[in-house]
């Protein structure tokens, strides 16, 4: 004989230790399933998006209201555990561009460089109250020590950021100081978006060197930008 039925989808976030049946499910949305005999199967869609980031348990529930008469009530449903995350934005390294520190002789060490970098698509920058996004992910090589005049603020360089709309700019800086200052031993920096700045821009401009590299003299910049990427916090 043939059934008619309701189908589910439901949607429930991980919660520390929360789990199985204890879940705050949430209904998606429901479907009507006309004509389903019994040992057949049918296959349906259902579209939902999350508005955070987290862990998921997705339940599909067929005969939500009990209409169908059955033996085992206890098997109409399946879970799927979904993590949703946020993406890591890929940076084109267009070009890079170096000053001569006369305080090398040799040449190889720069007192400043700027690495200059294209989104794959525009990302939104905002940093109103309570919406800091994107976060900005920065990797350098072994910080080195380099000392710079009589006056020592970053001795193992800083990073400046700047965005754009076009690869040749104009630049608006994220802030006026460092938005990130190097330390010894470390090579990461997460930085949720803290300056300021609004709006969807594709380029970046990222300058890196001592405090008096441009400023206040002609340092040694030994610390290199080895990574550069963004991660959206909006959806």
């Amino acid at each position: 004989m043939a059934q008619v039925l309701d189908v589910g989808l439901y949607v429930a976030k991980m919660d520390g230790n929360v789990t199985g049946n204890n879940l705050n499910y949430t209904l998606i949305s429901s479907q009507r399933v006309n004509g389903l005999n019994g040992r057949s199967s049918t296959t349906l869609s259902f579209n939902w998006t999350p508005t955070e980031y987290g862990n998921y348990t997705v339940r599909a529930l067929a005969d939500t209201n009990h209409e169908v008469n059955e033996v085992d009530e206890g098997d109409n449903n399946a879970d799927d555990l979904e993590e949703v995350k946020p993406k890591i934005m890929h940076m084109e390294l267009l070009r890079t561009e170096a000053l001569n520190s006369s305080a090398d002789p040799s040449g190889q060490i720069p007192r400043s460089i700027t690495y200059y970098f294209k989104a794959d698509y525009p990302i939104l920058i905002e940093t109103g109250v309570g919406i800091r996004t994107p976060t900005f992910l920065y990797a350098t090589t072994d910080p080195v020590y380099s000392p710079n005049g009589t006056v020592v603020f970053y001795p193992y360089g800083a990073i400046w950021q700047y965005y754009g709309d076009s690869s040749d700019g104009p630049w608006h800086a994220l802030f006026s100081n460092p938005y990130v200052t190097c330390s010894a031993n470390t090579t990461n920096y997460n930085v949720t978006c803290w300056g300021s700045g609004s709006g969807y821009h594709q380029y970046f401009a990222i300058h890196m060197m001592t405090h008096g590299s441009d400023y206040f003299g002609d340092g040694l910049l030994k610390t290199k930008l080895a990574y550069f990427g963004a991660i959206e916090n909006n959806f």
